[in-house]
């Protein structure tokens, strides 16, 4: 199955991120799921709406320019951002990361922008609290810094104290001492004035003493009040602090954790009233009795070992009712200036939302975990720049073709290193680094499954794994095996190849039809005989090929076939790109399937040769009926005669010579017919040896002329040499060249024969004055019954003498040509190799830029960039071949585009090579990078016959133009 965009939407829409999708400039949306509709307070009735008008609280902000910049660029942009929207009739400022990824569409559609966002409002919000936090707990322990320091200061005041008091002591002996020296001193008085005197010096001593303690002790009475301030003003300050924490704190006292401190967020969080001070913990808060809170601050308590816990959940009794929070929180232990505990302090922070949403992102992966293991389809998630295989359904394990326990838990090419090497190790990384989606139909990859060689062809989708902040966290991988899909339609497309090919080699037309009558298909072959493309003529219809004579009853045989569904043959005359009409027999069956026509298969055969054989033969029959009946009616005449004039035998010498000629002339006929018989069956019978070739042709000219009196036959040479083959076959050549000149020359009375001996091949010549042959007539002129002038009454003859002495010469490894102009006369030329074959050798060349050969010359001009052609004397189809092979060689070695092809110095015929040249030579020449193509035409106007048959004048890549001068080919070949 394929994974359809319905399909891909019905996955947006589950996901838990917020989605949407816009199109155009005025970022209409096109898509967006449930979260985003909740984020801006709508429902789905805005699809297809621009954005500003669906969500007009967003006017003003700058996401439509955001998104317009992203649309005109393709650049995605993505952060954080305030957003206010419209949420229950109140307008809501909230926290949102952001994605805008733009999404190029195939050439011709527009482009997408995919919008991923997710509220970030509550972390950013527990963020900042954390940080808060951070910050208390700091100021928390600098407060705790000044207790100790406090207690120190204490602790010096009461060692302060105890020297005050040992002074007070000291000053109470000295008093007591003093007042009894007084009184013993007064009595003694009268006794010693002296010693009065020393008494009140060591009283000055003293007071100066106890006056200087009691400075010190003034001055230690006000330390001790400065530290009484500072220590009060300490406690107010940290009492201020923990009230307007922003996060809840709470002091408590005793093993039964007595409330001390509670700040105005912890009460909040309690959900308790404000009263809570002075009660114990567990009559503030019955409800987690059994949840283990008590035992942790017990514990606390007991070991002095602080404990903290995160994501906690605790269910408080708030308003009434048991509701379900989750804190991080800490219990950390107070000790006294003895280093005892006398207490706990609690710090909190509420991370509800955070958990919830963590929850819910948990619940959505394991909401993807069981879509993807549910999945019809191959799916897999990798996590990582390697990769790893963390979830993966029975399908892709399936597709895989390894045990499950071998692949998961590993790096995607650990667990398949047969697919390695393939392209896709990038194609990943692209994904997982750049965050862009990845599309492929039908890819084929090759993998190791099931212990063999494998390959697999997959649709997949590979699209970036993120998490709640857009943020990739891997790939997950869509796939669907296509392999019997892709392997049947390749057979398909192969057994289309084949089925084409079949029908490209067929030598005749083919074409279907749809069952309605349609034509919709034809082969190369139509497509050359007419010169258009396939399309074109299948568009027109064979209308417009078919001769208006014949199109009214092809088109009723056509109708009354498609009615009928039964077999359609007729005959018609289909215009061909020269312009001409050829006759086609058509055939055509239907297609049947389950009783109904699903297509129609034709063909056209080109009988047009055919009728025109069958015309000859008519001709002929004609002919020979002419040819036949007026020998037999001068004989009957004479046999008349002689039976009336039995007495007078001297009267019918004269007819007897007529009925001699004539009887001869009948076994002339008759050995022409068997002759031809012989040539068709392959047995006509040469018989070779050693003769002057001079003397046959003297002879034979001697011999025509005793039976022409009216014509003078000239033998300009007698080519006196000896000649190697069937010497009463060649005379029958001549006989016939002969007898043409004087048939076809009735108002002249010359005629020349010569003979030339010219590269070891002999080269006879036959010229008349007569009325000559138009060059239509040339090419058919050595085919059986043809005849020029298809008049029996005019000249006599059955058609088969030119044909009978071009084979002779054939089989002599020679060539027959004509030169010839209508009122001016025909040159008839045979050329025989004295060796039975004509000798081409190579005379120089060095493989790469020139070539030379005893029948051409060619070069490559870099200056100019052609390669130039010359083909000199007699060719035939070997020497043609082996030219335009060497040359095909040139132009490749040379990189070569234009050819100058001069066949000024060409003689004789190359005609039978022209096929070869049109099928096999000049296409490989266009495909090696021929562009431009210039021939100069040869004298010879069979030469000329046969270039026009080699090379077409019009072809897909290459220019193609024929000349008579080489100055003038030159300049339209380096013409820019």
């Amino acid at each position: 199955m394929s994974f359809s965009t319905a399909n891909l939407l019905q996955v947006l829409s589950r996901s838990a991120d917020a989605t949407a999708v816009y199109s155009g400039e005025d970022i209409v949306i096109e898509f967006a799921n449930s979260a985003m509709l909740a984020f801006w307070g709508k429902d789905d009735r805005i699809i297809g709406q621009p954005l500003e008008e669906g969500v007009p609280e967003l006017k003003g902000q700058p996401f439509k320019a955001m998104l317009q910049e992203v649309m005109r660029t393709g650049i995605t942009d993505e952060g954080v951002i305030p957003a206010e929207t419209l949420i229950g009739g109140e307008l809501v400022s909230r926290q949102y990361a952001y994605q805008y990824l733009a999404v190029d569409l195939p050439e011709g559609q527009q482009r997408l922008i995919l919008h991923t966002a997710s509220d970030v409002t509550d972390k950013l919000r527990g963020e900042q609290a954390l940080r808060d936090i951070d910050v208390q707990l700091d100021a928390l322990s600098r407060e705790q810094q000044l207790n100790e320091k406090l207690a120190s200061t204490n602790e010096e005041l009461a060692a302060t104290n105890e020297e005050l008091a040992q002074a007070q002591a000291t000053l109470a002996r000295l008093n007591a001492e003093l007042e009894q020296k007084v009184q013993a001193r007064t009595t003694a008085l009268a006794a010693s004035e002296a010693e009065l005197q020393a008494l009140n010096e060591e009283l000055i001593s003293i007071n100066e003493e106890l006056t200087a303690t009691n400075d010190d002790l003034r001055n230690a009475q006000a330390r001790l009040q400065e530290a009484v301030t500072d220590l009060v003003i300490s406690e107010h300050k940290l009492r201020s602090v923990v009230a307007s924490a922003p996060f809840p704190i709470g002091v408590y006292t005793g093993r039964e954790m007595r409330i001390e401190l509670a700040n105005q967020s912890i009460m909040d969080v309690w959900g308790k009233g404000n009263d809570v001070s002075g009660k114990t913990y567990a009559e503030v808060l019955p409800e987690l009795a059994g949840t283990g809170i008590y035992e942790q601050l017990d514990g606390v308590f007991t070991t002095g070992a602080p404990f903290h816990t995160r994501a906690q959940r605790v269910d408080l009794v708030v308003d009434g009712r048991l509701q379900l929070f989750y804190f991080n929180y800490s219990f950390t232990p107070l000790f006294d200036q003895q280093g005892r505990i006398y207490g706990v302090m609690n710090t909190a922070a509420e991370v509800t939302d955070m958990v919830l949403a963590r929850q819910q992102v948990e619940q959505s992966e394991r909401n993807l975990h069981n879509m993807i293991l549910q999945a019809p389809v191959a799916m897999c998630i990798m996590l990582g720049p390697e990769h790893v295989i963390s979830v993966a359904n029975p399908l892709i394990i399936e597709l895989w073709g390894k045990p499950e326990a071998e692949v998961m838990n590993k790096p995607i090419f650990e667990a398949l290193p047969d697919a390695r090497g393939q392209g896709l190790e990038q194609v990943l990384a692209d994904v997982y680094q750049n965050g862009e989606t990845f599309r492929a139909s039908e890819m084929p990859v090759h993998l190791l499954r099931k212990g063999r060689p494998d390959t697999v062809y997959q649709n997949f989708v590979y699209e970036p794994y993120r998490n709640a902040n857009g943020e990739v966290l891997g790939v997950i991988a869509i796939t669907i095996d296509v392999t019997e899909q892709v392997l049947a339609h390749l057979q398909s497309e192969e057994n289309e190849r084949r089925f084409r090919f079949l029908l490209n080699a067929m030598p005749q037309q083919v074409w279907t039809a749809r069952a309605d009558g349609t034509l919709n298909y034809v082969n190369e072959v139509v497509t050359t005989d007419f010169a258009e493309s396939a399309e074109a003529i299948v568009g027109q219809g064979w209308q417009a090929f078919v001769h208006p004579d014949d199109l009214p009853g092809a088109l009723s045989r056509w109708k009354h076939s498609l009615q009928s569904r039964r077999e359609y043959l007729t005959e018609y005359r289909l215009r061909f790109a020269d312009g001409n009409y050829y006759w086609h027999l058509t055939r055509a069956i239907p297609m049947v399937k389950d009783d109904t026509v699903t297509f129609w298969l034709g063909t056209n055969t080109n009988i047009d040769q055919q009728k025109a054989n069958e015309q000859r033969k008519d001709e002929f029959i004609s002919i020979a009926s002419h040819e036949l009946k007026t020998p037999l009616t001068t004989i009957k005449a004479f046999f008349q005669l002689s039976k009336r004039d039995t007495g007078a035998p001297g009267k019918l010498n004269p007819f007897v010579g007529k009925a001699e000629r004539q009887i001869e002339r009948l076994g002339r006929l008759i050995e022409d017919l068997l002759d031809v018989s012989k040539i068709n069956a392959g047995k006509m019978v040469y018989n070779k040896e050693a003769f002057d070739f001079g003397k046959l042709l003297a002879d034979t000219a001697e011999s025509v002329q005793q039976t022409a009196p009216a014509h003078h036959i000239e033998l300009e040479n007698d080519c006196k040499i000896n000649y190697h083959g069937d010497q009463h076959r060649l005379e029958q050549v001549l006989i016939n060249l002969l007898n043409n000149a004087i048939k076809y020359s009735p108002g002249a009375d010359r005629i020349i024969v010569r003979c030339e001996l010219e590269n070891r091949n002999i080269i006879v010549s036959v010229q008349d004055f007569g009325i000559g042959i138009a060059e239509e007539h040339l090419k058919g002129l050595f085919d059986r019954f043809y005849r020029v002038d298809n008049s029996s009454a005019r000249f006599q003859g059955l058609g088969l003498g030119l044909f009978i002495a071009n084979e002779i010469v054939k089989r002599h490894g020679g060539s027959f040509w004509i030169e010839s102009e209508p009122g001016k006369g025909s040159t008839f030329f045979f050329l025989l190799p004295l060796n039975g074959r004509q000798e081409f050798y190579d005379t120089d060349g060095d493989g790469q830029t020139f070539y030379s050969g005893s029948f051409i010359d060619m070069k490559y001009v870099p200056e100019a960039g052609y390669l130039d052609v010359d083909w000199q004397g007699y060719q035939n189809y070997e020497s043609v071949v082996k030219g335009c092979e060497v040359m095909l060689d040139l132009l490749k070695k040379n990189d070569c585009r234009w050819v100058l092809n001069d066949n000024t110095h060409v003689k004789g015929n190359w005609s039978e090579a022209s096929d070869w040249g049109a099928e096999y030579w000049f296409p490989a020449m266009a495909e090696a990078g021929l562009k431009k193509f210039a021939w100069i035409y040869s004298p010879s106007t069979f030469s000329r016959i046969a270039a026009n048959k080699s090379l077409p004048s019009e072809y897909d890549t290459v220019q193609v133009a024929f000349f008579d001068d080489k100055a003038e080919a030159l300049k339209w070949l380096v013409k820019s």
